[in-house]
């Protein structure tokens, strides 16, 4: 071939790629393809049509789709491949026009499924169809068995997603077909995560130990920005995409801030749904500075360059002013279509080891306040409970019979704003759950720790607080103590995991339910009797509390659930027929009720009377339990 000849190819290979980004930059559809001598016409909505060819004179050269499990195409044909997916999701191929089609398989000889399928990720290929620089066509990053003469143009028709694959020159060139979703991405939204504009953010954290603790203000750990986008098409290949930013600014910047994808994915429970996660450089961390007491300080406001002074208790948020920018997601489809979702705002905020608090939640993953006890009858609501706090905090209650689940009832959260939930902010964190000795050193104001009827194992082991089946009634109305335990995990090396730990009251209690009048017998544990031999010396009588209460079905059956550490309980009031009719209150718990020092030879027990009287104990004592009988009193 002359030097004449390979300039005149030279050109048209220009003109032709010309020609075709053209087209691209146009957004004009493919509406027909037909082979042509050396080569292929496309003929574009409108009317308008393009001629790729082989050569110069339009030689054929060689051009046939050579295939192993596909049939060979003569030299010079000018044969379109379709590539499309059955109803199952899996790749298929024709080369006669769409007449016949066959499975593309693996080297393993098995079917491929499409990307975005129900397959596991690894089995699924990506729907990007291409020819690589050996002339192979290619799905996403897999390679078929099909290939072109790499040195001349090609073409791929990609059914699934309307879109044609021109190859010229060593260079892929995706063009639309009539139809085709695929204008880029048509829609890319940013959906708030706030109510109103002024608080909707994408936040990025940077967890540090504060000055006061370390020589500096010392990182622990950075967590990413997250925000979704509603885009469509819906479905596409993650291999077909590339995400960046290309636009984020801040008024007054002094220096250039960047905006970089970490990460993306497809929302697996919402369609149509993306996630995208960045990380933020060149961005001024957010800082509080407060002071209290009769004390002055002086400030900068970094938005008007201007020296405020502040005297007494003063809190300033200097990061809410300098450290919120703008920016826009950039979706690049097929590496050529470029979209662009609508502004949305990014910031980076300081965060001290001092903010992280354990909290109680609701089942919608909300934080609730929880009761601090300050004494046995005193409580205070708190919504974060304080760090290494040796009090204790009462998070809920159960049915005795029943489980509390502390995994979906006590979470970690940031005390900013309302409350953010470590979860929520995508900050590693694992919560640890263990049931503490009832013989432990805590003072609880006379609520008795009773681990004995609890299921320590089952709290350690799965988070679930349970009563123990023996004696299970005798629970009612007792707390659980439980120490939970946060770790946040240090991303930094060298720099020590931050541990926040509580005591939470959890309480075993009888659900309400319908009065029930019904005679209880003065002995539940069975035939059980007392033989006593005449002495002078004081006789005591022990009695197994627990099971007494279980037997008889809880010992809130006879008691008020008064908060008195001495609760008064219930007798049985019979008529003149000795028909039970009714229960009253054993001596009159407004004038004459025992009082904690009470002796039992000081409470009033009157004619005909018999009444059991149940005695919580103090600290890690052991309960008591009296029968009071009266004077002339028939069993």
């Amino acid at each position: 071939m002359t030097s004449m000849a390979c300039r005149s190819r030279s050109m048209q290979t220009k003109n032709q790629i010309d020609d075709i980004l053209a087209a691209i930059n146009g957004k004009k559809f493919i509406e027909s393809y037909a082979p042509v001598e050396g080569g292929y016409l496309l003929t574009f909505t409108g009317g308008e049509t393009l001629t790729i060819k082989n050569g110069a004179q339009g030689e054929k050269g060689e051009q046939g789709l050579q295939g192993i499990q596909g049939p060979k195409g003569e030299t010079g044909a000018t044969i379109v491949p379709k590539f499309k997916v059955d109803a199952e999701n899996y790749w298929m191929i024709s080369v006669d026009e769409g007449a016949t089609y066959e499975y593309v398989l693996n080297d393993a000889g098995e079917k491929i499924k499409a990307a975005g399928s129900e397959a596991n990720v690894e089995e699924a290929i990506g729907n990007y169809v291409k020819v690589d620089e050996e002339g192979y066509i290619c799905i996403g990053e897999y390679r078929t068995s099909f290939k072109y003469n790499a040195n001349v143009p090609s073409m791929i028709y990609n059914e699934k997603d309307g879109t044609m694959q021109v190859t010229i020159d060593g260079q892929s060139y995706t063009l639309l077909m009539e139809g085709s979703a695929f204008n880029g991405l048509q829609t890319i939204v940013y959906r708030k995560q706030a109510a109103d504009d002024a608080n909707d953010y994408a936040v990025a954290y940077q967890l540090y130990y504060p000055q006061n603790d370390t020589d500096v203000d010392t990182l622990f750990a950075a967590v990413p920005a997250k925000a979704s986008f509603k885009v469509y098409p819906s479905k596409f290949s993650k291999s077909d995409a590339e995400l960046f930013f290309s636009d984020t600014y801040q008024t007054r910047a002094t220096e250039q801030p960047k905006l970089n994808v970490l990460d993306w994915d497809f929302d697996k429970e919402q369609d149509g749904v993306i996630w995208v996660k960045m990380t933020p450089v060149n961005f001024k961390d957010a800082q509080t500075v407060s002071t209290s007491g009769l004390v002055s300080m002086t400030w900068i406001d970094p938005t008007t360059q201007t020296e405020i002074f502040g005297w007494g208790d003063v809190w300033v948020d200097l990061g809410e002013t300098i450290n919120s920018y703008a920016t826009s997601l950039d979706v690049k489809m097929y590496k050529q279509y470029v979209s662009a979702s609508d502004y949305f705002n990014v910031k980076s905020m300081y965060v001290s080891s001092k903010k992280v608090h354990n909290v109680r939640v609701n089942a919608e993953e909300e934080i609730q306040y929880s009761n601090k006890m300050q004494t046995a009858s005193s409580w205070s609501r708190e919504k974060f409970m304080s760090q290494n706090d040796a009090a204790s905090y009462k998070v809920g209650e159960f049915d005795y019979k029943g489980t509390f689940n502390l995994n979906d009832s006590i979470s970690a959260a940031l005390n900013l704003n309302d409350g953010v939930l470590l979860a929520d902010a995508d900050i590693q964190f694992e919560q640890k759950f263990e049931l503490i000795d009832e013989n432990a050193d805590k003072d609880l104001w006379g609520v008795t720790i009773k681990k004995g009827i609890f299921d320590a194992d089952k709290v350690a082991k799965e988070g679930i607080l349970a009563v123990k089946e023996e004696k299970q009634a005798s629970a009612i109305d007792e707390y659980a103590v439980i120490k939970v335990t946060t770790t946040v995990k240090s991303q930094v090396e060298g720099v020590h995991d931050l541990v926040v730990y509580n005591y939470v009251l959890v309480q075993a209690i009888r659900p309400t339910a319908a009065e029930n009048v019904a005679t209880v017998k003065l002995s539940p544990l069975g035939d059980a009797t007392f033989n006593l031999s005449y002495k002078t010396a004081k006789q005591i009588v022990k009695l197994d509390v627990r099971a007494f209460e279980d037997a008889i079905g809880g010992r809130d059956i006879l008691t008020d659930k008064g908060i008195s550490i001495v609760w008064p309980l219930y007798k049985a009031n019979y008529n003149t027929e000795k028909e039970l009719t009714g229960y009253s209150e054993a001596y009159d718990y407004l004038t004459n009720a025992p009082q904690q020092a009470t002796w039992s030879v000081d409470v009033p027990v009157a004619r005909d009377e018999a009444f059991v009287w149940y005695k919580k104990a103090e600290g890690n004592a052991t309960d008591s339990l009296f029968l009071f009988i009266g004077p002339q009193t028939e069993t």
